[in-house]
């Protein structure tokens, strides 16, 4: 691979001392001094007034061509000579050009991706909100680059289809605006003209979804074939190949690309897990992003971790069965990486997985110490403590990491920060404790915090989000009013035990031919009891299933079925009317998949509807999952239809099989009639509920 193209070798286009220059800076770039480099930077500056059109672009395509390689930190203390300067107008000469022909020539074309590539490594290398060279930043820049954007969103334009490479440079060098915004509002800096300026082309950036993701759909394919056949030769790479890859990756990567054009390119995931899994890049691992091995791990993971929540990518990683390593890459020295690390584990990582490890509670410990320090260290790092919030939140499906929250005295630790934080660090926790609380002994502890269990109940009350007030109110469910539900269930069971009897009548024919009417007494528990529901069944699903969920509700309408299902509200109904929908179903239908697992609502209604004994029919709705921990254990040996496996419309007639049959085992009731036990026996009184044995407690228990 190329680090970067060669400039045009026209000796009529070059100054044969600018290339004598040329030559001298690139034989010491390395070891260049600040002195150094302004020396030549003036000698430029005189020798390029005296010439202009394409002899001015072949000699500053030298110039770019030999400094790229110096040291970011020369650069950035070089950055406001005059030399910077002379780059605006041929730059912004060759954007119009490019807009308005889509084509280059080979200096223009040199020319455009070098500019973007050194502005970038500047602006990276500097924290100061004064940008230099400034030019990027004038008003009649930013202009150009406002008109590149409207151009480039007409469908008439087929630019990406013609330039892919200038395609790419242009999104690295709009990317600079965009990082300049989030640098100004990090600092708590007052829009001032050169924000407002800024506004047009930012507003644009919607736009900018459109030209990412337009250069992916056509270039992704091409990726996945370069990395398959480089990968097998990662040994043998020169820097200059890891940056390529590297590269590549941090274009995937981009904000605003659309994780479905991956979906779609499932290759690129596997290349990917195999560079993380490369001995090679572990083996050179360092504390810093200061070799290429790590920087280049960094970024696969980083990728990986910002897209494992996407139900097909999550569900192809699983397949690949690649926890062990990522469980070797904890040991990383570098921090960033390694909080990716336990992200992808979070996601990625089995019941069986976790059962599997030596020490899994190093997963919680490591999480909670880190997120100790960020919250002491650096508290007002928002993204890094919301990641560790994240990553805790799905440690704690885990059944064992439920246990391990007890065992290392941690719940106190939620429960303060629960009780500080606000915004969306407190969703997280609010999530994360939601999570904890199917642990039966969690959801005792939890109910000493008479503090907590005041501000969640004034959170659900109080907020305007939708998720804060789903996570708070399911909180309130499982520690407040699930035991409420427990207690009238108890009661119900000890009725059911008492022992009125009543008489059975039924009509048979004798040996002799005449009809015989027999009478029987049993108890009313024995007894099946008629109910009639007001839906033939409830969808339990997640909302990043509902496309097929979707087509299955439509299906079984058209059986005039009545169905409750909750269409519109992404983050599910309020507990009460959950609860009523589950009590008035005579069916629960439960769509399966590794988004219905991590869910905590879904495993609220969930369990719900199997301690209201509705009939479960669970249904698999992603390829290739298998439901384990506490989905797995409900379950247990109920037949499932794989709307995964099967064709829609075998798996709809294997889904109405089933729904059949299961109509068929509940039998009608015999005629009867009431009549009272000789010695009635006095009906069981107790002060507190019994322990009933709950889904949740008897999952937890289990090893």
């Amino acid at each position: 691979m190329h680090d970067q193209p060669q400039p045009s070798q026209n000796p009529l286009k070059n100054s044969h001392s600018i290339t004598d220059y040329c030559e001298m800076i690139s034989s010491k770039a390395k070891t260049i001094s600040t002195a150094e480099l302004t020396r030549f930077l003036d000698k430029f500056v005189r020798q390029l007034k005296n010439s202009r059109g394409e002899e001015q672009l072949g000699k500053l395509n030298d110039i770019l061509y030999a400094i790229i390689p110096i040291s970011a930190s020369i650069l950035v203390s070089v950055a406001q000579h005059t030399f910077f300067t002379l780059l605006q107008t041929p730059f912004a000469e060759i954007l119009q050009s490019w807009i308005d022909k889509s084509q280059l020539n080979e200096d223009q074309s040199f020319l455009f991706r070098v500019i973007p590539k050194l502005l970038k490594k500047l602006f990276k290398n500097t924290n100061d909100i004064d940008f230099y060279p400034s030019w990027p930043f004038d008003s009649s820049f930013i202009k150009i680059i406002g008109s590149c954007l409207t151009n480039i969103s007409k469908p008439n334009k087929n630019i990406f289809e013609h330039s892919q490479i200038e395609s790419k440079n242009f999104i690295r060098l709009f990317s600079i605006y965009i990082d300049h915004l989030e640098r100004l509002n990090n600092k708590n800096i007052s829009h001032d003209d050169t924000l407002i300026e800024l506004i047009d082309p930012t507003i644009h950036c919607s736009r900018i979804h459109q030209v990412i993701n337009n250069l992916l759909s056509t270039m992704l394919p091409k990726y996945i074939y370069l990395l398959h056949k480089v990968i097998p030769y990662i040994n043998e790479w020169s820097h200059a190949a890891f940056r390529a890859v590297n590269d590549i990756l941090k274009i995937v990567n981009h904000r605003s690309t659309n994780v479905e054009i991956v979906v779609a390119n499932l290759p690129f995931i596997d290349h990917i897990l195999t560079l993380i899994n490369t001995q090679n890049l572990y083996n050179n691992l360092g504390e810093t992003l200061s070799n290429p091995e790590t920087h280049l791990m960094n970024t696969a993971v980083h990728f990986l971790a910002n897209i494992v929540n996407e139900p097909t990518i999550l569900g192809h990683i699983k397949q690949k069965n690649v926890t062990p390593s990522f469980l070797r890459l904890t040991s990383a020295l570098y921090k960033p990486l390694q909080y990716n690390i336990y992200t992808l584990l979070a996601n990625v990582a089995s019941e069986n997985d976790i059962k599997s490890m030596d020490n899994p509670g190093i997963l919680l410990s490591t999480t909670l110490d880190s997120l100790k320090a960020a919250m002491d260290e650096n508290p007002d790092d928002q993204r890094q403590i919301e990641q560790l919030l994240e990553t805790l939140k799905g440690l704690l499906l885990h059944d064992q990491m439920k246990d391990e929250v007890l065992k290392q005295n941690a719940l106190p630790f939620l429960v303060d920060y629960a009780n500080k934080f606000t915004d969306e660090k407190l969703k997280l926790v609010l999530e994360a404790l939601w999570s904890l609380s199917f642990s039966r002994d969690a959801a005792v502890a939890l109910r000493f915090h008479s503090e907590l269990l005041d501000k969640i109940q004034k959170v659900s009350q109080t907020t305007g989000d939708e998720a804060m007030k789903k996570a708070s109110e399911g909180l309130t469910w499982k520690l407040v009013e699930e035991p409420v539900f427990l207690e009238k269930v108890a009661k119900q069971q000890e009725k059911n035990k008492s022992n009125e009897m009543i008489e059975t009548t039924e009509t048979i024919i004798g040996s002799d031919g005449k009809e015989q009417v027999i009478t029987t007494k049993v108890t009313a528990s024995s007894q099946p009891s008629e109910r009639t529901f007001q839906y033939d069944m409830m969808i339990s699903y997640c909302h990043a299933d509902k496309d097929l969920v979707y087509k299955i509700h439509q299906f079984l309408k058209d059986q005039n079925f009545k169905i409750w299902i909750d269409l519109n509200n992404m983050f599910g109904p309020a507990m009460s009317a959950m609860a009523e929908a589950v009590e008035n179903s005579e069916f629960v239908i439960m769509c399966m998949s590794d988004s219905y697992k991590k869910s905590t609502y879904c495993q609220a209604e969930a369990e719900y509807a199997f301690n209201c004994k509705r009939c479960l029919i669970p249904l698999i709705v992603r390829p290739e999952y298998r439901a384990d921990g506490w989905l797995g254990f409900m379950i247990g040996s109920r037949i499932y239809v794989d709307f995964g496996r099967f064709n829609f419309d075998t798996a709809c007639e294997k889904l109405m099989n089933e729904i059949n049959l299961q109509k068929k085992r509940s039998l009608p009731p015999k005629e009867t009639k009431v009549v009272q036990e000789e010695k009635p026996v006095a009906p069981v009184k107790f002060a507190a509920p019994p322990k009933l044995r709950t889904l949740s407690d008897t999952y937890t228990k289990r090893k």
